[in-house]
């Protein structure tokens, strides 16, 4: 989402306080997305929606 130039000039006409990252520090999660996507096409449709979500980050609260 970092790289989005979409949602990098919606963020900044909103004015939200934010810090975004240079575009060479952000990657392209499609290799990720895919092979996600490459398990759950293996599983029936009532398996797919009942994955469990594990978030590994951090929120951070100001």
């Amino acid at each position: 989402m970092a790289a989005n130039g979409t949602v990098r000039e919606a963020i900044a006409e909103i004015g939200l306080p934010v810090s975004i990252p240079a575009m060479e520090y952000c990657t392209d999660n499609a290799a990720m997305i895919g092979r996600a996507a490459f398990s759950v096409n293996a599983l029936s449709p009532e398996q797919a929606l009942s994955l469990e979500i594990f978030p590994t980050g951090q929120t951070v609260q100001q």
